[in-house]
């Protein structure tokens, strides 16, 4: 069985990262963005490895369509 996965924007923080945390717990791996704080982003990163799920970091800023665009190209 394949694991299903979750594309979370802010998942260095908060409810973000809370998310991405309940989601591993689920068995989900995870792709979570962060704008500028890569050291909590690896934190959230982590913590659902740890829960045994593949986690992926990816740097982005919503402000800059092009990068959104990107993501959501990625995620189809």
């Amino acid at each position: 069985m394949n694991a299903a996965s979750a594309l979370v924007t802010g998942g260095d923080r908060g409810m973000g990262a809370a998310i991405c945390k309940r989601l591993a717990q689920d068995g989900f791996d995870v792709a979570l963005t962060h704008a500028h704080n890569e050291a909590r982003a690896l934190m959230t990163k982590a913590a659902n490895e740890a829960l045994g799920r593949r986690a992926l970091v990816i740097r982005t800023d919503r402000h800059f369509g092009v990068q959104c665009r990107g993501l959501s190209l990625w995620s189809d």
